[in-house]
């Protein structure tokens, strides 16, 4: 199940990356302060809500009253967001954590 934290807005040229990248992988080179964090956040995002609604059809289609937290939106997702420095880590991991939310 997907909660949501907050509710913040990609600005018009961030949006404009995302929906450039589609569902392809990607590397997005931008200059400092203009949200390639929220770039990247909007696109995990998506790809988790992409694998919800993909596990949503599974289970209609098999009947199966629902999936076990361990595997719900696991299957076959991956996000890799890399960071030049370990205090960029503690940063983004926060930021991720505001604009996705929680994921079971």
């Amino acid at each position: 199940i997907f909660f949501a934290k907050m509710e913040l807005k990609l600005r018009q040229y961030q949006k404009e990356v995302v929906d450039a990248i589609g569902k392809e992988n990607a590397i997005v080179k931008m200059p400092t302060g203009s949200g390639k964090t929220f770039v990247a956040a909007e696109f995990v995002l998506q790809g988790l809500k992409e694998l919800r609604k993909s596990d949503e059809t599974t289970n209609k289609k098999t009947k199966e009253a629902s999936l076990s937290t361990t595997t719900q939106g696991r299957n076959g997702g991956a996000a890799l967001f890399l960071v030049p420095t370990c205090d960029l880590v503690s940063q983004q991991k926060k930021a991720l954590k505001k604009w996705v939310g929680d994921y079971e």
